[in-house]
């Protein structure tokens, strides 16, 4: 017997006569040779026939074991943004090897986790137990988010105190400010330089957020940077404004 992936072809080979025949004839590119190539994807039992030149002829079988080919899925094309995390998950088959091994936990699984820093292709081919094997392909495309970068102004003594805010990213969409004391963020506020009174005097935390969406998707890519800001009342001193004297005399 003989096994096969339904993808493969075999060839088969008599010996021991002069001339052959094989039969039936089905998935055989010639049936009157010593060697055809069997090329089906169903498999078949096949006798052959050989005589020599005395005319006195033998038969003999084969059979053809046609195997399945695995089916292997990975998934549709996925878009992320830089610094995201992806979880694939391949199926279909018995083992599984992934290519390229870059940006992969691990190349040999079914479901490695990737953490892709560029766009790039993966191809997975599955195999069952026999040996025949399938590929799937998942293309990864990674837009870069735009990076977070602002100012604050020095803050001074006093309260309230004012305190202005400058973005100075670039290639972002909105821009997001959280003064850290409770109030609402402030989001496309459409001031170059938003700002913000602060009524008590504290240790804040602000934070900016930018964001930059990826044409043709609802996908948003984002960055945030944060900065500790002391906000102080002035030093107070309190006057005294009782006076006393004390006299004194020498006398000579």
């Amino acid at each position: 017997n003989d096994s096969i992936c339904s993808v493969d072809t075999t060839q088969l080979n008599a010996t021991g006569a002069l001339n052959y025949l094989w039969h039936p004839s089905q998935g055989l590119s010639d049936t009157s040779i010593s060697n055809p190539v069997f090329d089906s994807i169903s498999g078949n039992l096949y006798y052959v026939t050989g005589t020599d030149a005395f005319g006195c002829s033998a038969t003999d079988s084969i059979e053809i074991v046609v195997m399945p080919l695995p089916l292997v899925s990975a998934g549709s094309p996925l878009t992320v943004c830089n610094g995201d995390t992806l979880h694939f998950s391949a199926g279909g088959a018995s083992t599984y090897v992934w290519t390229t091994s870059q940006f992969l936990s691990n190349n040999l699984i079914a479901n490695p986790v990737c953490t892709p820093t560029t766009s790039i292709s993966y191809t997975v081919t599955g195999s069952t137990s026999f040996g025949c094997t399938d590929t799937a392909v998942v293309n990864v495309t990674v837009n870069p988010a735009a990076v977070a970068n602002g100012t604050v102004s020095t803050p001074g003594f006093g309260i309230p105190q004012t305190l202005s805010f400058t973005s100075t990213t670039t290639n972002m969409d909105s821009v997001q400010w959280n003064f850290g004391d409770g109030s609402l963020p402030v989001t496309n506020s459409g001031l170059s330089q938003p700002t913000h009174t602060y009524t008590a005097s504290g240790l804040y935390n602000i934070c900016l957020k930018v964001i930059s969406v990826v044409p043709g998707t609802n996908i948003n890519c984002s960055d945030s940077i944060c900065h500790q800001v002391q906000v102080q009342a002035p030093t107070t001193c309190t006057l005294v404004s009782n006076f006393t004297s004390s006299v004194s005399s020498n006398t000579a």
